[in-house]
C-alpha cells in the first residue's frame, strides 16, 4: 500500500487487544503509523503480531506496555469484549497513559455501563 500522507513523521502506535489482522498493519504503514508495541492476554496473537511487527515490543503486562518509551498513541481492541478485566484494563490506560487513546465499540460500551452503574448506587 503506497504511503498516504507526504510527511516523515510517524505516529508511535500502541495496540492492546491484537486481533487485529494484517490489513490493519498495511494501512497504518500507509498512514505512517508505527506499531511500536502491542499487549494481549492470549500467547497466540502475541505470536502471529511478534511474526508481523517484529520490531515491536511485545508483552502481556500492562505496567510494562504503559511505560513503553516515545509512544505517541494507544488503541484498544477489538475482540476484548466486556469482562470486568477488560474495565480493569480501560481504567489503568485511561489512569495512566497521557497520549490519545482510541477505543473500539465494546469499551465504550463497557464504559457507558460502567457510568449507568455507578449513577444507580449513587441514588
Amino acid at each position: 500500500m503506497k504511503q498516504i500522507f507526504d510527511t516523515d513523521r510517524k505516529i508511535r502506535l500502541g495496540i492492546w487487544g491484537l486481533g487485529r489482522g494484517s490489513t490493519f498493519l498495511k494501512a497504518a504503514k500507509a498512514l505512517n503509523i508505527e506499531i511500536v508495541a502491542g499487549c494481549d492476554f492470549n500467547e497466540n496473537l502475541r505470536n502471529k503480531f511478534k511474526e508481523d511487527c517484529p520490531d515491536a515490543f511485545i508483552t502481556d503486562n500492562e505496567d510494562d506496555f504503559l511505560n513503553t518509551p516515545n509512544m505517541d498513541a494507544v488503541l484498544i481492541g477489538p475482540g476484548l469484549g466486556q469482562s470486568d478485566e477488560t474495565l480493569t484494563l480501560l481504567q489503568t490506560v485511561l489512569e495512566h497513559f497521557c497520549g490519545p487513546v482510541v477505543v473500539d465499540a465494546d469499551g465504550i460500551n463497557l464504559l457507558a455501563n460502567a457510568v449507568e452503574k455507578r449513577k444507580h448506587i449513587r441514588t
